[in-house]
């Protein structure tokens, strides 16, 4: 919820009733769908929690990305399908032309995965924002996916705030970390020492919530296993 307040994309029953958003000094909350449209995918992106329902069903892969990425840079509808092409072909989709053409439907959960990333990187964000992008997802395409959100986040260098349940990817993809309870912020710093030494007593109990397992052939540890709200 609080992600989708970044972007005003709360349910029509939502409503914010305190608070500031700010993007490059400017004021987000209440400055009018019209100015955030603008930084919307051009400057924000957003990776959403289930690609398969956030993708429109009635409208081909293709279309849906060029209409994105023609919205916000000057590109001939040519110039858009061999940018989206190539998003393709970066995210690790064969047959980009293939999915190009395809609708949702006909993409499997992992596919559509990788559509929705390649949609935040076409208009180069400054912000990718990543709601639980692998909940749906078996564990080994969870693996892949969060692989290509690390590779892609160091190559391009933009910022990656992901949204995630699970101590494990936190532990492995963040820099800062910011535990959440009922709404609000319990703590935040450096995710070493957020891991490794907890103020909170409810960031002490996700972290108990979580097995630690030694690698193969290695001394390092992996944790395993679901938090809440982290």
């Amino acid at each position: 919820m609080t992600a989708l307040t970044l972007l005003d994309l709360l349910p029509a029953a939502a409503r914010v009733v305190g608070g500031n958003v700010f993007w490059d000094g400017q004021q987000l909350l209440g400055n009018g769908k019209s100015q955030l449209s603008k930084l919307r995918g051009r400057h924000i992106a957003m990776i959403f929690q289930n690609a398969v329902s956030a993708l429109n069903p009635v409208f081909r892969i293709g279309a849906q990305i060029s209409d994105i990425i023609r919205t916000h840079l000057p590109m001939s509808r040519k110039a858009a399908r061999q940018k989206a092409l190539a998003l393709f072909e970066q995210v690790g989709l064969n047959r980009p032309a293939q999915i190009f053409a395809a609708y949702p439907h006909q993409l499997s959960g992992g596919m559509s995965q990788r559509v929705m990333i390649a949609i935040a990187l076409s208009c180069h964000a400054e912000l990718i924002i990543a709601d639980e992008p692998t909940t749906a997802l078996d564990k080994t395409t969870q693996v892949q996916i969060l692989r290509l959100l690390k590779r892609l986040q160091q190559e391009q260098r933009f910022g990656l705030m992901l949204i995630s349940h699970d101590i494990g990817w936190v532990s492995a993809m963040a820099d800062t970390v910011a535990v959440m309870k009922s709404g609000a912020f319990v703590e935040q710093g450096p995710a070493a020492r957020i891991l490794q030494n907890p103020a909170h007593s409810y960031t002490k109990m996700l972290l108990e919530s979580v097995v630690s397992l030694p690698e193969s052939g290695s001394k390092k540890k992996l944790l395993v296993g679901q938090g809440s709200d982290a």
